[in-house]
């Protein structure tokens, strides 16, 4: 409409009133910036960076910083979560006569690239025992892991795909 003295008044054809845009702005701004906290402190939540999963000390402790019992004990790992950076120690060991890393008792798991998981943890420390560099051991199965993987299966006389499943674990474990 149009005011006593000839003035627009309201929106009209030109759009909202003038003065509510930096508003607007301004509540997409502050949304933009809570839903950011928000996925930063759900991502710390899931990756729970200030627990110390044992792989920085040599000790072998565990949460309460008790001396961790010897042995192969893989449940005791929980859910498998990769956490980009982190790094796990290999501690490679023989039970019944079979090379274990204490992340995975698997002879069967098929890992592959984008493969994510403890036992992939297990098969880039077994593959590190064997003179293999599989880059980072972080349970991320990638590149780096796939080409040792692959350089390994040709030291055993097995087809070098590079996917690691129940032939492949047995000469690991070997």
């Amino acid at each position: 409409g149009v005011g006593a003295g000839g003035d627009v008044v309201g929106g009209g054809r030109d759009g909202p009133p003038r003065g509510t845009r930096p508003r607007r702005r301004r509540r997409l701004l502050v949304g933009a910036v809570c839903a950011a906290l928000l996925a930063l402190v759900a991502g710390l939540l899931i990756g729970r960076p200030w627990e110390d999963d044992g792989s920085s000390s040599a000790g072998g402790r565990d949460k309460q910083g008790q001396q961790a019992e010897p042995g192969l004990r893989p449940g005791d790992r929980g859910e498998f979560h990769y956490v980009p950076g982190k790094k796990h120690r290999c501690d490679i060991s023989r039970k019944d006569g079979a090379l274990y890393a204490t992340y995975s008792l698997s002879t069967e798991a098929l890992l592959d690239t984008n493969s994510t998981s403890w036992e992939v943890v297990e098969a880039q420390c077994l593959l590190r025992h064997h003179g293999y560099d599989p880059g980072t051991v972080d349970g991320a199965y990638g590149p780096k892991t796939k080409s040792a993987a692959k350089r390994f299966q040709r030291s055993v006389d097995l087809a070098p795909d590079g996917i690691v499943g129940p032939d492949t674990w047995g000469a690991l474990r070997r």
